[in-house]
Formats: C-alpha cells, structure tokens, sequence
C-alpha cells in the first residue's frame, strides 16, 4: 500500500522511512488486470511528501499542491464561484460533512484550475456508508450535473451497498471502478475510516485509476469499446458526456461524510 511520510531528521525515522518503503515496494509489485491492454504511462515515481508544499524535487517533477491543509483557495463549488457549506477543513484535512452535521447549501466541488494531461495523487478515507466519487476534466457548467459530463472514480462503501443493493446491481459500481463503465479488481479498497491513495493519469484519451497502489481500471474514451460501454450505461442520454479533453477536477457532494488530504497534480505535456 502507498503512503505519504514526514520527513525526519533522525535515525530512527530514517529506519522507519526505509521500512515502510520497501514495503510499499513489495505491496505494489503487481498490477490489476483489465479488460482494455491500452499501455498507458506508469505514474512517477516517488514518495509525495506529507507536507502541504512539494519537495525541490516534486517541484522539480512538475508536483503542485490542489490543498494546503489550510483553506480552500485552490477550490470553488460547481457551477458557483463560492465554496458549498458541506466542504470544510479540519485537522489540515479537506472535510465533506454530512447534511446533518453541517446544513446548508450543498453541492460538488472542482478545483479553479483546469487540467488536460495529468497526473492527480490523494488519499482519501471513506465513512460508513460513504457515497462519493473523482472526476476527471469538469466543465464549470450547471446546465447538467457533474456526472453528466466527466468519468468518475468511484468511492462508495462497497460492503454496506452491497448489502443494500445486491452485488449485482453493484456490478461497476464499488470503490475503484470506473463508473457504470469499468469494473476494477476486487478487494482494492481499504477498510472503512482507513486511509485509501488514489492516482489518476490521464494523457489524451487514455485513463488509469490506480487505488493503493495497483491499476484499478485502465480505459480508452476514444475506443469503440468505450463508444459500446457509453451507449449500454446511464450516460448514453447526454451526448456531451466525456468529450472535453480539458476541464477541473472534481469531488462529488452524495450526501456522505468524506475525508481527504494530499492532493496534489503534475501536468504533462501533450
């Protein structure tokens, strides 16, 4: 499993540090099969700091910060240009409240930045019967809901929806999965209110959701396996659904309590 280290000044962190990266290294020597082969960039490699400012050598690889651990500058709500009440900061965390901890205006959040290629790393913790997801290349347009417009990475309390719903109605719906379209290998996530790391790469009209370390989903948005995926899912009504090659990352309100934390993005050139 990938995570996110302090630096430490002395031995005995030096140690720990050490240990934890080769077991990081053993955890992620494999990658999760897939029903699309398109070869698609490895993320890069290297530990993200776990501070809210990229290393000289992040900043050199391209890394910037989407959250400080202090405010949500780099934020706004879909389709509005203020910060929606659910969305707050918390012990340097980026908080998704529940309605009924935190009233008021809901709604999505993107960054004020667009993105085209990119790779996007965080960490995110999932609440018990946690319904959220990531997407990828936002339009900032109300006209249709996020959903409508951009691929999302699923986060969803895979066991309790399960239970509710049946793991069939589940199918390409659990944690890691690219919604209603691709479904990853299971047993990815990690438990409830454990943290999760999450890339995405996107470069052209190529996609990869790793979840902990592993290729959950790889994906062509301009394959006839896609076109087919499209037209058989709930997204074949909106024929603007995954056309903009550049848009905002977004994080979705579902009414359910979410943390996240190290976000951070490097751009890469087309």
């Amino acid at each position: 499993m990938m995570t996110f280290h302090r630096r430490f000044d002395t031995l005995y962190a030096s140690f720990l540090l050490i240990f934890v990266v080769g077991l990081w290294s053993a955890c992620t020597s494999g990658e999760a099969p897939s029903d699309d082969n398109t070869a698609v960039e490895e993320p890069a490699t290297g530990t993200i700091d776990a501070g809210w400012s990229p290393t000289p050598e992040e900043q050199e690889a391209g890394w910037i910060a989407l959250f400080n651990g202090e405010d949500l500058n780099h934020w706004k709500g879909f389709g509005m240009d203020s910060i929606p009440s659910g969305w707050v900061v918390e012990h340097g965390m980026l908080v998704l409240r529940a309605p009924d901890d935190l009233p008021g205006t809901r709604g999505d959040l993107i960054t004020r930045d667009t993105f085209s290629n990119f790779e996007l790393s965080l960490e995110v913790m999932l609440s018990d019967s946690a319904n959220s997801g990531i997407f990828i290349r936002v339009p900032d347009d109300a006209s249709h809901l996020m959903w409508q417009w951009s691929p999302e990475l699923q986060l969803i309390d895979d066991q309790v929806y399960d239970s509710w719903l049946g793991e069939d109605q589940m199918l390409k719906h659990h944690t890691g999965d690219c919604y209603d379209l691709y479904e990853s290998e299971p047993g990815l996530a990690n438990s409830i209110g454990s943290w999760n790391s999450i890339r995405i790469l996107a470069l052209g009209s190529h996609v990869q959701y790793w979840l902990n370390g592993r290729v959950a989903v790889s994906f062509d948005m301009a394959s006839a396996d896609w076109q087919k995926r499209v037209a058989r899912s709930k997204f074949a009504p909106f024929p603007q659904f995954a056309k903009s090659r550049t848009g905002h990352i977004g994080l979705q309100d579902h009414d359910h309590a979410m943390r996240f934390r190290h976000l951070m993005i490097r751009r890469i050139s087309e």
